[in-house]
């Protein structure tokens, strides 16, 4: 009888690897069975995690998940944990799959952890964190009567990505920073930090402020720059509009 069990699950193994489209084999999670994409990307990301950067990234995004759709104190808990957890993270790949999540719970808890993301030393973790901001703030103006967050979230998001527009010394966080205004509808100083990038000797900020420009005010200009500064000038008061980008030359008149 053992034997014929035995015989009995070396054909059911058999058979089942030699089904169409999947593949066996285990490795740091991932699951002993699975199509063929899914072992795929699988091992791909592991390649480019890492094992240990790998496994946590994938509980990250189930603690997502299980926030996204828990109540209150669900999202209280994973918001809290992954603030705590965040201040110790050495991995900018982590860290930046911490603020991913966290964007996505709008409570105040996680707008916190964001605000400090502003200043963290890895480049692409401040892009998530202006990409996060801009994408906390689209919810909270598309949604009526508001969610959780704050209702000052959007005030919040303008302030935070204004600065990092004209302060950070990098040019992928600005230009991040520039794409996530163009979800901040009707805040002068969005608009007046648009404004000041419009003046950047950087091409490619500018057509990016354009871009952005063309988001919050439902008009279009094409790529007069000169025009769009008038736009800017009549909405957006000069109190309102940041004078100083670090480290960037600007554009002569």
């Amino acid at each position: 009888m053992r034997a014929l069990h035995s015989s009995l699950l070396v054909s059911l193994c058999l058979s089942l690897a030699a089904a169409p489209g999947c593949t066996w084999g285990s490795k740091n999670g991932v699951a002993w069975w699975g199509s063929k994409k899914e072992k795929e990307e699988a091992a791909a990301n592991l390649k480019k995690y890492g094992p240990v950067a790998f496994e946590r990234i994938r509980m990250i995004q189930e603690e997502g998940k299980y926030a996204a759709k828990g109540d209150s104190q669900a999202k209280e808990k994973v918001a809290a944990r992954l603030a705590e957890e965040i201040r110790t993270e050495q991995d900018p790949l982590v860290r930046i799959q911490i603020i991913r999540t966290l964007a996505a719970i709008p409570i105040e808890t996680a707008a916190a952890v964001l605000n400090g993301g502003m200043k963290d030393p890895d480049t692409d973790v401040r892009v998530a964190v202006c990409d996060g901001w801009g994408n906390r703030a689209a919810v909270v103006q598309r949604t009526s009567g508001g969610t959780p967050a704050a209702p000052h979230e959007a005030e919040l998001a303008a302030r935070l990505l204004a600065e990092a527009l004209t302060s950070d010394t990098n040019v992928d966080v600005r230009l991040a920073a520039a794409r996530s205004l163009g979800k901040v509808k009707n805040d002068p100083r969005a608009i007046g930090a648009l404004g000041l990038a419009l003046k950047d000797a950087d091409p490619a900020l500018q057509f990016r402020a354009v871009a952005s420009l063309k988001e919050v005010s439902n008009k279009d200009f094409g790529n007069d720059i000169e025009k769009w500064q008038q736009y800017v000038d009549s909405v957006a008061p000069s109190s309102q509009q940041p004078s100083v980008v670090a480290g960037r030359p600007q554009r002569t008149q």
